[in-house]
């Protein structure tokens, strides 16, 4: 069975969250641990819950999406959801997967959850306990580093 991918919608613009929380609910992988725009909510649930993935706004008034990824400093990966595409540069020294500028077509955020995929999938570790090796895939094969 695939794993779920916990992810978080957060954004200041409840139209933007309605509308990533409707496009992730047509992904069946895609499991919704929270959608809306209180920062320190959300925070409580990275607290609390394992986050895969979060969809992050950078314009926010409580904290924006650069200061939350500061705090975290580069714990989670993140897709950006902005109007303004001035920050993708700064957005890019954290963790983020992709920068889906708004207005974000489905066909745009289905296209940045299978590169998270791909990335995930490329870059997994091992779950055995004990093996410090990593899997990486190149050239349509699978190589073990240790």
């Amino acid at each position: 069975m695939t794993k779920k991918i916990n992810c978080i919608i957060l954004d200041d613009e409840p139209f933007a969250v309605k509308l990533i929380a409707d496009y992730a609910s047509k992904i069946s992988r895609l499991n919704v641990l929270y959608a809306d725009s209180d920062v320190f909510k959300a925070i409580e649930v990275l607290n609390t819950e394992s986050v895969d993935l979060i969809f992050i706004d950078i314009q926010m008034p409580q904290l924006t999406g650069i200061e939350l990824m500061q705090m975290f400093n580069q714990k989670y990966n993140f897709i950006i959801t902005s109007a303004y595409p001035q920050y993708a540069l700064e957005a890019f020294q954290f963790h983020v997967i992709d920068y889906l500028l708004k207005p974000i077509t489905f066909n745009r955020f289905y296209q940045s959850v299978e590169k998270f995929i791909r990335w995930q999938e490329t870059f997994q570790t091992t779950e055995k306990a004990g093996d410090d090796f990593l899997f990486v895939k190149a050239d349509r094969s699978t190589i073990k580093l240790l």
